[in-house]
């Protein structure tokens, strides 16, 4: 299940990283949000692979939070 939710996680980056782009260059500042937002898609798919390698048995979200503590 955690292996088809990474793929789907890479294939957000990706659209993340496009919009992000075309943000910077039309507005010439980064989106605050599409940031924050790969930011915490990154700690997810961060600790998912740990999961997945039985590095750990802490489970990541939807088993665990969202995102990364403020």
């Amino acid at each position: 299940m955690f292996i088809i939710m990474m793929w789907v996680g890479r294939m957000l980056v990706l659209v993340a990283g496009v919009v992000q782009f075309l943000w910077l260059l039309f507005s010439g500042e980064k989106n605050r949000h599409v940031a924050e937002f790969g930011e915490d898609l990154a700690d997810w798919m961060a600790r998912a692979t740990l999961y997945v390698a039985a590095s750990t048995n802490d489970r990541p979200f939807p088993f665990d939070r969202w995102g990364i503590p403020d």
